[in-house]
Formats: C-alpha cells, structure tokens, sequence
C-alpha cells in the first residue's frame, strides 16, 4: 500500500532542480542590482569628475570658447525646455542635443560640426566635468550630478561646450602636379613653295679699287630659215608693146636732128 505522499518521479525532481536554480540565480543578481547606485557613471567617452559649485570653462580650458545652452537669465531645465532633438549654435559651434528622461534621471547625447574639449553638466548645487582627451565631437548618456534625497539624477540647469576655435591649415600636395599631354602632337604646315634667295650678279667691290670690265657675252641661239618656193606669176599684158614704139622714136630723133642742122645753116 502506497502511503499518502507519492515519491516523486525522475522528471519531476529536475523541474523543481530547475526552478530552485532560477530563484537562486534571480536572487543574486537582484543583490547586484541593489549593491549598484543609481549614480553610477554610465558609458561615456569623457572622464566624469564631480565638481562643487558652478564653474565653468575657464575653469578646465585656458583660452578656449564656452557655448552655454541655455544662454543665462532661460528659466526652466533643459530637458524641459528642449525635449527629444534640438539644435543650437554660437555661430562657429554647432550642436546637436538630444534629451531623454531615464529612471534615473534626465540625460542627454550630443553631436558637434568638429571635436570640443570639455563639457560642464549643471544640475542642482555642482556639476558634472566631462573632459576628452583627445577631443571627441559626440557622447551619449550625459547627466549632471546625483541628488542623494531623491536618488536620481538632478535635472539638466545648463550644459558648456568648451572648445577652441579650429585652426584651417593648408596641406602642400605630396606630390608634383602632372601636367596632362596633348592626345596629338602639334601638326606645323609646311610652306608651298620654298623660299628663294637671289645671288648677287656681283661681290661687293672692295674700297678704293677699280672694278674689272664686266664683258657679258649673250649667246642667240642660231635660227633656221625655211625657204618656201613660190611658183612664177603670169601677169596679163594691159599697154601696147615696145617693139611698136621703137621706130616712132627713131623717126622723132631724125626729125630733130634735121631741125638741128637747118638751124644751123640759117646762121651761117
């Protein structure tokens, strides 16, 4: 006869093994949980220093710009007054601002146009110091100091950038610029016709000295003359012929020879 408590079987010894572990393992870290302060410094990349009082950046950088937000104489906190995302600016600094509100406490993240030096947390009678070295342009989980009556962090009153005024260099090219050549060589035209040069016809006579005849000699190349045969004219007779005059004339020089002699004989 079983008595009134059955034992328990295999399977069910592991479960409570089981649950033993859970609310053994839930305990402890429940003993960390309480061991930590709500005050612990979350993960930042500037070193947090608690400092007593209201300083500011020429406390921590000698020289540098202080960007307050809010400026002074804005009632209310910034977690208040710039809920979620804001954007801010000096003119040379430019911020970019990001408030939350934890159960610890309000908090912030941050982004900057170039790095900064030290950022200065009010809140309540001191400040949190946030130094970067080397200077960083963003963080996360930024708050101010923690209020031992509340347990939480107090909230945001103002916030500091400290930085310096970043310098523009010029950077020389490592290397000589390059000078890109032309994909086709230069074509020059040549001239049409080459240039000529007439010789003298003479040297220049030296001083004082009497030039030698010149005798130019023109040689005429000898010429051919092509004689054409021209054949004999005929001209037709248009007068009377000689041979008919021939006595006539004979007879005219007998008649004055006649006349001659008479003459003659009148005389004597």
């Amino acid at each position: 006869m079983k008595g009134l408590y059955a034992t328990p079987t295999g399977e069910a010894t592991q479960t409570r093994h089981l649950a033993g572990l859970l609310v053994l393992l839930g305990t402890i870290f429940s003993l960390v949980l309480l061991t930590i302060p709500a005050s612990a410094e979350q993960a930042t990349k500037g070193s947090l220093e608690t400092v007593e009082g209201n300083p500011d950046c020429g406390d921590f950088t000698q020289g540098g710009i202080e960007f307050k937000i809010p400026p002074d104489g804005t009632p209310g906190e910034i977690q208040d007054i710039y809920p979620g995302a804001s954007f801010h600016t000096d003119g040379v600094l430019e911020v970019n601002l990001f408030t939350r509100v934890t159960g610890d406490g309000p908090e912030f993240d941050f982004t900057t146009n170039f790095p900064v030096d030290v950022i200065v947390v009010k809140g309540g009678p001191n400040a949190n110091v946030y130094t970067y070295n080397p200077v960083d342009s963003s963080d996360f989980h930024l708050h101010s100091p923690f209020n031992d009556g509340s347990q939480m962090w107090y909230g945001l009153s103002h916030i500091s950038f400290c930085y310096f005024e970043p310098v523009t260099t010029t950077t020389p090219p490592t290397t000589a610029p390059t000078t890109t050549p032309p994909t086709t060589a230069p074509t020059t035209t040549p001239p049409t016709t080459a240039p000529t040069t007439t010789p003298p016809t003479t040297p220049p006579p030296p001083p004082d000295e009497i030039l030698p005849e010149v005798v130019t000699t023109t040689t005429v190349a000898p010429t051919t003359t092509t004689t054409v045969a021209v054949a004999p004219v005929t001209l037709p007779f248009t007068g009377p012929r000689s041979g008919a005059l021939i006595p006539f004339a004979v007879s005219l020089l007998a008649a004055g020879l006649l006349v001659v002699l008479g003459a003659r004989r009148i005389e004597d």
